[in-house]
Order: C-alpha cells, then sequence, then structure tokens
C-alpha cells in the first residue's frame, strides 16, 4: 500500500479480509453534522458539516452504507463495487484510509 491508500485489487483484497465493514457515527459540529469512524475524530469524506438528512442520505449514496438513527454501518466490499466512482476499487480506498488513520492514531495513544 501506498501511504495509507489502496491502489491494487491485491491491496483490497487484503485489506477487506481485516475489515469486512466499518461503522461511521454521526456528530454535530458548528455549522451542521459530520460522519466519523467509530470511536475516533477521523472523517473518511472531503465534504463539509451538512444537515443531518443530507449527511444521512451521502452516506447511503457514497458507501452504500445502512443508515441506523445516527450510525452507518458500512459493507467495504460493497464501497469497493460503487460503480460511480473513477477507478475499479469504487469508494474502498477513500474508506479504507480513514480506518488505517484511525488505527494509527488509536496505536500512538
Amino acid at each position: 500500500m501506498s501511504g495509507s491508500w489502496i491502489e491494487t485489487d491485491t491491496e483490497a483484497d487484503d485489506f477487506l479480509t481485516r475489515h469486512p465493514t466499518a461503522t461511521l457515527c454521526m456528530r454535530k459540529v458548528r455549522g451542521g453534522w459530520v460522519a466519523a469512524i467509530e470511536g475516533t475524530s477521523e472523517r473518511p469524506m472531503p465534504h463539509g458539516p451538512m444537515p443531518l438528512a443530507a449527511l444521512r442520505m451521502t452516506l447511503a449514496t457514497r458507501y452504500l452504507a445502512e443508515i441506523h438513527g445516527k450510525t452507518a454501518r458500512v459493507n467495504l466490499a460493497w464501497a469497493r463495487e460503487m460503480p460511480n466512482w473513477a477507478g475499479d476499487l469504487g469508494a474502498l480506498p477513500e474508506i479504507a484510509a480513514a480506518i488505517l488513520r484511525s488505527e494509527q492514531t488509536v496505536a500512538t495513544a
């Protein structure tokens, strides 16, 4: 893996064996709501804060997330298959980078 970004099918397959799902928690911040990797402040999406309904819709369309209240569960294999992303790894590189950053933060804390 180049830094913390998945670039190949082999890297994606390896990541998915260790991380089949991700949980994102929605939090209110100044200006609206954001989603972060559960237990961290690491945000996978480049978007700024938005209304809660818009955040839920964005998570559902961006990652095919299952939304439950203020939690979103992402099946990472589904995120990999998202056809509206450039490249053949879908949304997986973006969310995987946030997961890896969150793990690194927890490991150094």
